[in-house]
């Protein structure tokens, strides 16, 4: 039997990730340049009006729900400690 999904909203079937990875970027117009020039098919659509930030990847259409947060220097720290980042 296939299940009845009629009553899931679309907000239900989209995940969410929250970036607290620091990284090379200084906005979010940044990290939408750098994934359009990646070639890896990712994109980051820019949001309408009263729209939510989604990761979209282009070949399959998967979209991924997206919060931006400001800099965390113990984030920072955290990287810098396991040897993935130089302080």
């Amino acid at each position: 039997m296939i299940p009845d999904h009629s009553t899931q909203s679309e907000q239900d079937t989209i995940p969410e990730i929250t970036l607290r990875i620091p990284g090379p970027w200084e906005s979010p117009e940044e990290l939408q340049d750098a994934l359009a020039k990646s070639g890896t098919g990712y994109i980051l659509p820019t949001p309408g009006p009263g729209s939510e930030m989604n990761l979209l990847h282009e070949p399959d259409g998967q979209r991924f729900r997206l919060s931006a947060v400001e800099p965390d220097d113990k984030i920072v720290e955290l990287f810098a400690g396991s040897g993935r980042m130089s302080p």
